[in-house]
This record gives C-alpha cells, sequence and structure tokens, in this order.
C-alpha cells in the first residue's frame, strides 16, 4: 500500500496534534505554516484541559449579556457594532443557537470527542513528548455563596458520566485553606480534582520536536495560499516557496480557515473572537488553576508566571492587546486575588507579556471537522474557539485517521460542514 503524503497547513495546536497522529499511521507528513509552529492562538491561552468543563459558547441568556455589551466596552464579552454583512449573519446564526436544547446537544458532541482527552495527553507525556502540565485540578471561585452552590448543582449534572465532582462548596475560611491565594472578597469556591492544565507554549514546542525527531518535515515562516484541485481531486498545496505536492491535506488555520476555503466556494460562517492574557508576578502564587467565575477570567499558575486569560471581542478586532481590555481584567481579577503588587497595572502588563489572539468562532460554537466537498482529498479542522488545548489531541487523532485511512470516525460527524450548507 501506498504511502499517503499528507500536508498539515497551519502550526497551532489543532494542525500540530493533526500531524503527530498522521505520522504515527505511516503518513509522510508536512506541516506548512506562515509564522513559527505555536505562535499563533495557541500561545497565550489559560492551558486548561478541563474535559468536564467543555461547552459551546451559544448558551441561554448570552443574547441579553451579548447586547448589553454593545454598551459596555470592559465587558467579558464585547461585540462591536459591525456593519458587515458576514458579521451580522453569524450573529443571527449564533443567536438562535442560544437555547437550552443546541446547548445540551452541543456538550453532548464536545464529551464525547473529549472522552480521550486526559488519556491521549498521558499518551502523549508516555511517548517522550515533555511538555509543562499541572494535575492540580481546577477551583471555580465565587464572590456569591448561593452562585456557587448553583454553579455546582449546574456542573454536576451536566458532569460526564464516571466524572469525579465535589458534594459541596467550600465557605469562609475554608476557602484560604483551600487556596491560600485567594483574597477575602472570594465567598465560596468548589475544586474538581480531575482537570488539568499546561503551558501552551510547552506543548506545541514539543509536538514540533517530536514530529521532526519521528521524520516530518516542517516548513515554518512560509504561507500556504491555497489548494490546487484537478479532476475534483487534491493534487497540491501552494506556497510562497512553490507547490507541496501532496495525496491529502488538513487545513487547519484557525481563525483565517473561512477566508482560506472562499475560492473553494465553501462558505463557512465563522468570525474571529479576540482573547487576552498576560502574567501577573504575585507574592503568593496559586497551586493550582483557577476559574473567576464572576469576571469570566481564567487563572493559570505556570513556570513563566501566574497567567490570566480571558475576554472575548467579536467585530471589529484588530491584532495585539490593547490597555483597556487588560485594565478591566485587571480590576476584575484584583478582587479575586490577594496580594496584588500595588505598581502592576496595564501598562505594566503591557511592558511584560500581554498578548492577543484571535479565536476561531463558528456561529454554533462547535468546531469544524470534515472533508471539504467537491475536492476529494482536502479536509478542514478549526473552530476550536477558545478550547484549541482541551480538544486539539482528539480533534488531530480523528482527523487523522479520517484524512488517512478516509474513513470518518463517528465521534467528527457532529462536526460536519454539512450543518453550514
Amino acid at each position: 500500500m501506498a504511502v499517503i503524503r499528507l500536508v498539515v497547513v497551519g502550526g497551532g495546536i489543532i494542525g500540530l496534534c493533526t500531524a503527530h497522529f498522521a505520522r504515527r499511521l505511516g503518513a509522510e507528513v508536512t506541516v506548512v505554516e506562515s509564522a513559527t509552529c505555536g505562535a499563533g492562538c495557541s500561545y497565550g491561552n489559560a492551558g486548561w484541559i478541563c474535559p468536564g468543563d467543555s461547552a459551546p459558547l451559544p448558551a441561554p441568556g448570552v443574547v441579553g449579556t451579548a447586547l448589553r455589551s454593545l454598551l459596555d466596552p470592559d465587558a467579558p464579552l464585547h461585540l462591536h457594532p459591525t456593519p458587515a454583512w458576514e458579521y451580522l449573519s453569524w450573529l443571527a446564526r449564533f443567536w438562535r443557537r442560544c437555547n437550552r436544547r443546541d446547548q445540551l446537544l452541543g456538550m453532548a458532541a464536545l464529551g464525547a470527542l473529549n472522552r480521550r482527552t486526559l488519556t491521549l495527553y498521558d499518551e502523549l507525556a508516555a511517548e517522550g513528548i515533555g511538555f509543562e502540565m499541572h494535575r492540580t485540578g481546577l477551583l471555580h471561585a465565587h464572590l456569591d455563596a448561593a452562585a456557587a452552590s448553583r454553579a455546582l448543582e449546574r456542573d454536576r449534572s451536566l458532569a460526564p458520566d464516571g466524572y469525579r465532582m465535589p458534594d459541596r462548596v467550600v465557605t469562609g475560611s475554608e476557602v484560604r485553606e483551600l487556596e491560600p491565594a485567594l483574597g477575602p472578597a472570594v465567598a465560596a469556591a468548589y475544586l474538581v480534582e480531575e482537570e488539568r492544565h499546561v503551558r501552551p507554549d510547552t506543548v506545541t514546542r514539543a509536538l514540533a520536536t517530536g514530529l521532526v525527531r519521528a521524520g516530518a518535515l516542517l516548513v515554518e515562516h512560509t504561507p500556504a495560499r491555497g489548494a490546487v484541485i484537478r479532476a475534483g481531486r487534491l493534487v497540491a498545496i501552494t506556497t510562497d516557496r512553490g507547490p507541496v505536492d501532496c495525496d491529502r491535506a488538513v487545513v487547519a488555520v484557525g481563525a483565517q480557515t473561512a477566508r482560506w476555503l472562499r475560492p473553494l466556494r465553501v462558505r463557512l460562517p465563522m468570525l474571529a473572537g479576540k482573547g487576552y492574557s498576560f502574567t501577573v508576578p504575585l507574592a503568593r502564587a496559586p497551586q493550582r488553576a483557577i476559574d473567576l467565575v464572576d469576571t469570566r477570567i481564567a487563572c493559570s499558575p505556570m513556570s513563566c508566571g501566574v497567567r490570566l486569560a480571558g475576554t472575548m471581542e467579536i467585530g471589529r478586532v484588530g491584532p495585539g492587546p490593547e490597555a483597556r481590555r487588560i485594565a478591566a481584567m485587571i480590576l476584575g481579577s484584583r478582587r479575586f486575588l490577594a496580594d496584588w503588587p500595588v505598581d502592576f497595572d496595564a501598562q505594566a502588563a503591557l511592558r511584560r507579556d500581554a498578548w492577543a489572539g484571535l479565536r476561531p468562532m463558528t456561529a454554533d460554537g462547535l468546531p469544524v471537522l470534515d472533508a471539504v466537498p467537491k475536492a476529494s482529498g482536502l479536509y478542514v479542522a478549526t473552530g476550536h474557539a477558545m478550547e484549541g488545548m482541551i480538544l486539539g489531541p482528539a480533534s488531530g487523532e480523528a482527523m487523522a485517521e479520517f484524512a488517512v485511512t478516509g474513513r470518518r470516525p463517528q465521534v467528527l460527524w457532529p462536526f460536519s460542514l454539512e450543518r453550514f450548507i
């Protein structure tokens, strides 16, 4: 049987995981990346690996939150008024999904995809793909004890079968005993011990290194421009360094995927959602990842410092972090975390390492993991929004099987392109 020549377009977490598992299946793999592998949206996120907390963004109540954000540019979720058909059409599709039925269906689909997430991270580590991973759980911190109890009850009802959840929230002094880095304003918390977090750049760097060691070719700083289709079949990917001949290709270029597919007459309702992160030098670093629930900010202790990540801007967004959004994150985080440095403000964060990335946001909040119609051999893997690190290994394993063998794994059916056609 001939060896499959596979090109993966995009060197983020999704592309690198796809390439890793395709190489494991015996494919001849080339990764084409416009910048440096792992330098895009995969780089600066919170690194949470929390399959029990995986859910699409559209949900009951989100429409009201989004509409209120139009008047509040500092809101964690902010819609920029943008008079463009693509944007308005995306919003209409998104709002139709903000209901309980679609939320539960989406969670079920993500839950099935996530079933192997923790196992796959363990397998990567066992294979010698060395990266920074913390198995200290995820702590949900609330400013209101009653809200914490309601959240735990909801999370317990939605948790996957067999997922260990706490029986109760802790309050008062128990909160500080559980996590001394939390300040006195935190009224209640609960810890989900099974969940983990990673330092994202160590994961992508280790995957890239492992691919080279396994004989794959990494072509960095080389934009891929399009697919060459002859008689309905993919024969090459065009790049700024010339064409790369191949039998199959997986396009995993994040927020750029919709534009990349447009010449193939594939319309993908996807926008870029801008997220932020920075590290803060806390004298008392948290012992584990913390969900600062009321502000929708993720806090993750890493070897590079305590990373705070969050916010979502949709609409007219540009590159690079903005001081106003970082200032809002700092204001919210200071309510939760003790010993905040008195001289650490937005300008200090910008000077230090503040980062912004563009997340690929589909209108229904679910990834697209499918073959491209009328282009045999071409596949697409995108739309993971804020969950690339969680879903990366599982998406990569399934997409590698699909692209290399031609057989679609059952777990991929909810993530088809056809749902938008």
